[in-house]
């Protein structure tokens, strides 16, 4: 995979184009029909690493290795046992008070959590920097709260080709649509509010003009109506987004021209008000590929399709995606092989992991559709999220600010 809009991977379009030849995965953005090609995977296997580029390279001390670049950078966890920062001079440097430390400029930023413990933040008095309630700006849906669904969704256990969801069920589900491309679905995205959904920066990333783009609401087919549509007045993309050599900080809020009516149809997810537990199921949803024909071409979903997968531990992502996953920016999930169940792919990107609450109440929106495999499930190595708990300060404080 390499930049995931979510959808599922067909069993039976995988075992049809089986005897197509593939190029080896590799590692770069997957963006609606743009590739960008990074060194092949194979040649990040940790036996290959001193052949080719040892000396880019330092271990973690866990097995897994990071590039030398993110080696006491001071700007956030790169080894999944944070050996990266824990071992550089702290004389400059704030404590958490947990036995960790960053950078004075990251204390009470208002970005993201910079410390394990979330003290860089939680300490802090502005009103967009503490955990809030899970809500961004308080408002509610139809049910007067959020994460609620009028309509039950289907239950789907073990997903092969990715299931199709019941007609608005996940009613916080938006497509953004590209104006300048007559409107086609670029990429998905979560109401948070009455007037605010949250997406992947990769996603707007080449097209940061509000005039850019249009946003259906209460939509099940992809080509068909929907219940609402919105323009944008607002993009506002994470200040320290990277783009390459793939996605960090990896999150962006749009804001509508006007209120969104909530209905059964429109109904706002909740922001997460804890850390999703490992091995919690939740439910990836979107318009992506659900396949490839014989050529290697994604075939695109018609309609929403949903995806129940497991949130996998940091010790797992960190060795499946080889020092490429920072769990202070990042969270994975899906499976281990075909025969488990689907996962996301092109088209899914900017679209919501939804997980259930703490107390099994409401859907809090875990994660941002980031990145992955390519072609996706290649090797079934889990989709990487963008991990929303850590940027609640910033997507408050954007919220209130604007």
């Amino acid at each position: 995979m390499v930049w995931a809009v979510v959808s599922l991977v067909s069993l039976l379009s995988l075992q049809a184009c089986s005897g197509a030849p593939h190029a080896p995965p590799t590692y770069g953005v997957v963006h609606y029909g743009e590739v960008q090609h990074r060194e092949p995977k194979e040649e990040m296997h940790l036996q290959n690493i001193q052949k080719t580029q040892w000396a880019l390279f330092v271990p973690c001390g866990d097995g897994t290795f990071i590039h030398y670049d993110y080696w006491c950078d001071g700007l956030y966890y790169h080894c999944a046992n944070f050996a990266d920062e824990l071992s550089c001079n702290t004389s400059q440097m704030v404590a958490c008070g947990d036995g960790n430390y960053v950078q004075p400029s990251q204390w009470c930023d208002g970005q993201y959590y910079h410390c394990p413990n979330f003290a860089d933040e939680l300490s802090c008095s502005n009103t967009g920097t503490g955990t809030g309630t899970g809500t961004g700006t308080g408002t509610t849906g139809s049910s007067g709260q959020c994460g609620q669904q009028a309509i039950s969704p289907s239950s789907s256990g073990k997903i092969l080709e990715g299931a199709q969801a019941t007609a608005n069920s996940w009613p916080w589900q938006v497509s953004l649509r590209l104006v300048l491309a007559n409107g086609i679905h670029f990429c998905g995205g979560s109401l948070i509010s009455d007037q605010w959904v949250l997406t992947a920066a990769h996603c707007i990333h080449a097209y940061s003009s509000p005039s850019n783009w249009k946003i259906k609401l209460g939509l099940h087919q992809v080509d068909g109506s929907a219940e609402q549509e919105r323009s944008v007045v607002r993009v506002i993309k994470h200040e320290q987004y990277r783009h390459t050599p793939h996605p960090y900080n990896d999150i962006a809020l749009l804001k509508l021209d006007r209120p969104v009516t909530m209905s059964q149809k429109v109904t706002s997810i909740c922001l997460p008000t804890s850390m999703t537990p490992d091995n919690t199921y939740c439910y990836v949803t979107g318009w992506g590929a659900v396949g490839y024909d014989s050529q290697g071409t994604e075939v695109m979903a018609s309609s929403l399709k949903q995806a129940r997968v497991p949130i996998k531990t940091n010790s797992y992502c960190s060795a499946a995606w080889q020092g490429n996953y920072d769990s202070s920016n990042m969270v994975c999930a899906g499976y281990d092989s075909l025969s488990q169940g689907g996962d996301s792919c092109v088209g899914d990107s900017g679209g919501p992991l939804a997980c259930p609450s703490a107390d099994q109440s409401r859907w809090e929106v875990t994660g941002v559709v980031s990145w992955g495999e390519n072609p996706c499930g290649t090797n079934y190595t889990p989709t990487l999220y963008t991990r929303v708990y850590n940027f609640l300060g910033w997507i408050n404080n954007k919220m209130a600010n604007d």
